[in-house]
């Protein structure tokens, strides 16, 4: 497991380590963890949150005797909410986060699900035999891969020829502008670290078609406001906040936290962050294609 991701598993690790605190505080657990799906008579995000594992189900079309996994499955509502709706199928969920996976064991035993299997391992490199999977899906999880590209090459490798794969998340629509810009964030953020900092929308399709991927169908779901705008940035205001935070902390060491330096340092990574994230136009996007 690589940097990256230890970091991205102690963030859910943390999130999730009562399980029955987060129970008692969100009843939505039961339904899933994401943005949800807004359309005609869905209003409310509870219902929102449970549309999305609709769509997700329609964007499938699942047959009997499938695998299916969900790549990224996170505490595992929206497998088991599709294992519920399909018992003649296997679903498969993957996540880094051990806590992540009790909570999906603890839906599993809820619903008597026996036609569900939660691992605990990386999206970008599984152990699971070639072509196992007939379709696989990662909703608001492949962001979160250090490297898009390592992860598209391991779905290929695992999915099924004419399986399907559907990808769910955030991406940009826009690289930074001029060279200067570009030059300022991986300077100042450091982004050169991560093998993601240029990837747009146009980029993951062409990554995808390179693989062998056709019949790429993309949806942005901000412009088809099947997703809320606000939700989008304010959740990208906390993730932002969250990641400066850590950076800072890493970089400056935890003694400084409440100085004024510190505080001068967090504002100036934070703004110039988040401004780079308003120009690069981040958008929801519904991606679905076929393997070839």
């Amino acid at each position: 497991m690589v940097g990256f991701e230890i970091r991205i598993r102690e963030e859910f690790q943390k999130r999730w380590a009562n399980p029955e605190d987060i129970i008692r505080e969100n009843k939505n657990i039961d339904f899933g963890w994401h943005f949800g799906y807004y359309e005609t008579g869905v209003r409310t995000y509870k219902k929102a949150i449970l549309n999305m594992n609709n769509y997700i189900d329609r964007l499938l079309e699942i047959n009997d005797n499938s695998r299916i996994l969900d790549a990224g499955c996170g505490v595992g509502a929206t497998t088991a909410f599709l294992a519920k709706k399909h018992s003649k199928s296997i679903f498969y969920g993957i996540t880094l986060s051990s806590n992540e996976i009790k909570c999906a064991e603890e839906l599993k035993r809820k619903y008597n699900l026996k036609n569900t299997k939660f691992f605990q391992k990386s999206f970008n490199l599984t152990d699971f035999p070639d072509e196992f999977f007939d379709s696989i899906y990662a909703l608001e999880s492949a962001s979160f891969s250090k490297d898009i590209v390592m992860f598209i090459k391991e779905m290929n490798r695992i999915l099924k020829q004419n399986g399907k794969l559907i990808i769910i998340d955030i991406f940009k629509k826009y690289n930074l502008p001029n060279q200067f810009c570009k030059n300022l964030r991986n300077k100042v953020i450091e982004e050169k670290k991560s093998k993601n900092f240029n990837v747009t929308i146009d980029v993951l399709k062409g990554s995808l078609s390179k693989e062998g991927f056709e019949n790429i169908n993309i949806r942005n779901l901000i412009k088809s406001k099947n997703i809320k705008f606000s939700h989008l940035y304010f959740f990208l205001f906390q993730r932002t906040f969250r990641n400066v935070r850590y950076y800072i902390l890493e970089k400056k060491g935890k003694k400084r936290h409440r100085s004024l330096f510190y505080i001068w340092w967090f504002i100036y990574y934070f703004l110039i962050k988040y401004i780079i994230i308003i120009v690069s136009r981040y958008r929801y996007f519904s991606i679905v294609t076929i393997k070839k």
